[in-house]
C-alpha cells in the first residue's frame, strides 16, 4: 500500500515542476500533461513485459460472522474525512501560497515541497509499520499535521512558516491513509 502511494506521490511532485516549467507557454498545460505522460512508458513497458501470475486455485471460506456495523461505520467516516482533508492539501497550498504573496513560480516550488515531503513520507512509511503499531503512527502524525496547521494559521505571512508547513504537512499526513487502511484490514479480518 505504501509503495504503492509512493508512486502517486512522485506524480505530484512532478506535476507542479512541469507546470513552473511551461508556464510562459500558450500550451503550457498540454506540454505539462504530455511530459508526464511520457515518464508512465517505462512503467507501461514494464507491465507488458511481466508475465502474469500463476492463478492458485480459490478456496471458499464460509463467511464468519458479519462485520460490526459501528467500526465499519467508524473507519469509513475517519477515511472519507482523512481522504478529504489530504486531497484539500494537496490542492489547497499552491493557492494559500499565492493569498499569501507568493509568486506563482515560489508557490509552485511550495507545492512541489509539499509533494516531496509527501513522497517521502510515504516511502518511510514502509519502515516505520516494521517498528510500530499503526494506531501510534496514525495518533502521532495526525498531532504533527495539525501542529504544522496550527503554526500556518497563527503565522501565515511568514516565508518560513510556509516552506515549513509544506514540508511538515507533506511528511505528517503521509503514513496515515496506509496505515490506518492495515489497521482497518486487521481489525475487520478483511482479505
Amino acid at each position: 500500500m505504501s509503495a504503492l502511494h509512493f508512486a502517486f506521490g512522485l506524480g505530484g511532485l512532478l506535476a507542479p515542476i512541469f507546470l513552473a516549467l511551461f508556464v510562459k507557454r500558450a500550451d503550457g498545460l498540454q506540454m505539462t500533461y504530455w511530459s508526464l505522460a511520457a515518464l508512465t512508458l517505462p512503467a507501461v513497458v514494464l507491465a507488458m513485459l511481466t508475465p502474469s501470475p500463476v492463478l492458485h486455485p480459490h478456496h471458499h471460506i464460509k463467511a464468519g460472522a458479519p462485520l460490526p456495523a459501528l467500526m465499519l461505520g467508524l473507519f469509513a467516516l475517519f477515511f472519507f474525512l482523512e481522504v478529504g482533508a489530504e486531497a484539500s492539501l494537496m490542492g489547497w497550498y499552491f493557492s494559500y501560497s499565492i493569498d499569501h504573496g507568493m509568486n506563482v513560480k515560489i508557490a509552485a516550488q511550495l507545492n512541489s515541497a509539499f509533494w516531496a515531503a509527501f513522497t517521502a513520507g510515504r516511502l518511510a512509511t514502509i519502515w516505520l509499520t516494521t517498528q510500530y503499531k499503526p494506531v501510534s503512527i496514525v495518533i502521532a502524525n495526525l498531532s504533527l499535521t495539525t501542529l504544522f496547521a496550527a503554526t500556518l494559521l497563527v503565522l501565515p505571512g511568514s516565508q518560513a512558516v510556509l516552506w515549513m508547513g509544506a514540508i511538515g504537512l507533506g511528511l505528517s499526513v503521509a503514513p496515515v491513509f496506509p496505515n490506518m487502511f492495515g489497521f482497518a484490514q486487521r481489525s475487520l479480518g478483511l482479505s
